[in-house]
């Protein structure tokens, strides 16, 4: 009969894993059991899932994961700017003209975005009633978006990648605009949701504006060199994308 240990940390060869070799191994058994029941009653949501998988590959060997202090000092850029300076930026930007620099507007709007989440955290903190712990993932959750759109738009433009941030832009404004509308009986996080529902909006359209130059850009480089292959650089779209717009 087995002994509690065994049973409870496997055999002699898994007894010598450290507690985390343990976890990482727990959580790979699970998600494979997890996986193998969905493929098992939904052979569609496992080929979407293999797609996700696919999708998440790429984007880990184009560099997805290597761009964060770069990120990090794009969020900050527009507070070392100054309040007038800022608000003078805001003011050139929201109109959305089409002499705008759209990679540079994007960019500011997309930290801009972030900071909003930010301001919201420590308006719910302030708040009777607030609930805190919801407005830090929120922060978490508006941090890692901001840096996956910022790597699909602007550092790795692709358009399979820009498409599904549009489609996702487009749900976050309108669960802003139903959240703000629902919540008018509490004044300030229903005006919070408005105003990050408005800056969504203008992320929005210059992301749309990046979508279709980089499908241009896409679309000449299949015509003349081939450039849709892993030959283009994330540099040498940006370049091509900046000149169109």
């Amino acid at each position: 009969m087995q002994s509690l240990r065994a049973r409870l940390f496997g055999t002699r060869e898994t007894q010598d894993l450290s507690l985390v070799d343990h976890a990482r191994r727990w959580v790979s058994d699970t998600g494979m059991q997890v996986y193998q029941c969905i493929g098992a009653n939904s052979p569609w949501a496992q080929r979407r899932i293999d797609d996700i998988a696919v999708q998440a590959g790429e984007l880990e060997r184009r560099g997805y994961l290597n761009h964060f202090r770069d990120f990090n000092e794009t969020l900050v850029k527009p507070l070392k700017s100054g309040t007038r300076a800022l608000v003078a930026l805001v003011k050139a930007t929201v109109q959305c003209a089409p002499d705008q620099n759209a990679v540079y507007a994007f960019s500011l709007w997309n930290a801009l975005c972030f900071w909003f989440s930010v301001i919201l955290l420590i308006v719910s903190l302030l708040l009777p009633g607030g609930s805190g712990i919801v407005e830090i993932v929120s922060v978490f959750y508006s941090y890692i978006a901001a840096y996956t759109y910022d790597f699909v738009f602007v550092r790795a433009p692709r358009t399979q990648w820009m498409l599904p941030g549009v489609v996702i832009m487009v749900l976050w404004v309108a669960l802003q605009v139903i959240t703000g509308i629902g919540g008018l009986v509490y004044i300030v996080p229903a005006v919070m949701a408005f105003i990050r529902a408005a800056s969504a909006s203008v992320l929005l359209l210059y992301a749309v504006r990046l979508y279709r130059a980089a499908q241009s850009a896409e679309e000449s480089g299949q015509q003349e060199s081939g450039w849709l292959g892993s030959g283009w650089s994330g540099s040498a779209r940006r370049e091509v994308m900046i000149e169109m717009l």
